[in-house]
């Protein structure tokens, strides 16, 4: 619920209800208007984002690195105050027994929106434009509702999307402040997603595969002194490189620690990085790890590598 704190630092508590209102109702499950794509994203595990860098930019990154999957919020260019927030939840796809096809989907959302007046009305929440329907953005589902509160004598808009497939699990959620109407806001959403791509556990394995294949890592020793590794009490420094010319991009070099975990050392302009190692265990020491490039679309491609030194 990491987006609900965000919203419930900005609104009033009525508004906020209002959005957290939308999210659980529809847990349970065109008119676009042109924009060049000259800015992309990938978001782990498997969705991406080409959006237009003059309308749209990114606000905020959010990583989960135990169940690899990103989040972004993105905002309007200009929009300082981030009036209107775009959060794009990555996840990974349910499993196959438990899919649920897309006419069902919006069946059950349908469903659930049979209640929204009532319950809104029973939370005090003062809607003045919600839809009786699902809507679509491509094969995304989307429900929005605008809500005015009097005291401050404004209105805010909140559209929830889902793109559930076999390829990916995807929510988008749309949070507008000083909306003036929910087509307003379903453009601005509209424009933003027309850029959305979801790419297929098939085309994920075959460049992993692909990429794994043309790789292979080496580990030198390596006896100068790193400056940003000064402050460490290193029993072990070495140079991670291909052994290969490397024709993707390097993100970091990722190594497993003795208690758990794995500490990350940011990829260098070389193509090569330096990483250190401690262990409380005197002898043979041995460390794995990944050596990780991000393939044609941006998806990181862990090439798992080992080594070993003597720490006396």
């Amino acid at each position: 619920m990491r987006m609900a704190v965000f919203i419930h630092s900005i609104l009033p508590m009525k508004m906020y209800k209002l959005i957290l209102f939308t999210m659980i109702l529809l847990r349970g499950f065109t008119n676009v208007y042109g924009q060049q794509h000259n800015s992309y994203l990938f978001i782990e595990p498997n969705i991406s984002i080409a959006y237009d860098s003059t309308v749209f930019t990114i606000a905020h990154r959010y990583s989960n690195t135990f169940y690899e999957t990103e989040s972004y919020d993105f905002a309007l260019v200009g929009d300082s105050l981030h009036r209107v927030s775009i959060h794009v939840e990555a996840a990974h796809p349910v499993p196959v027994a438990d899919q649920v096809s897309l006419p069902d989907q919006e069946r059950a959302m349908n469903a659930g929106l049979k209640d929204v007046k009532n319950e809104a009305a029973a939370s005090k929440i003062n809607l003045v434009e919600y839809d009786s329907m699902v809507q679509h953005i491509g094969a995304f589902l989307c429900v929005g509702t605008r809500a005015y509160d009097p005291e401050k004598k404004d209105s805010a808009a909140t559209i929830v999307c889902f793109h559930a497939t076999p390829s990916d699990n995807t929510q988008v959620q749309l949070i507008g402040l000083q909306a003036k109407s929910l087509k307003d806001s379903y453009a601005i959403l509209r424009q933003f997603l027309q850029g959305f791509t979801a790419y297929s556990k098939a085309a994920i394995d075959k460049e992993d595969s692909l990429i794994k294949a043309r790789y292979s890592i080496q580990v030198v020793a390596a006896t100068d002194t790193v400056e940003n590794l000064r402050w460490r009490n290193n029993d072990y420094l070495a140079v991670v490189k291909t052994n290969e010319p490397l024709l993707h991009r390097f993100k970091e070099v990722r190594l497993d620690m003795e208690s758990g975990g794995k500490e990350i050392f940011a990829a260098g302009t070389t193509g090569t990085v330096y990483v250190a190692s401690h262990s409380n265990q005197k002898g043979m020491i041995e460390r794995k790890g990944e050596f990780i490039v991000l393939n044609s679309f941006g998806k990181m491609v862990k090439i798992p590598f080992s080594f070993r030194y003597e720490n006396k």
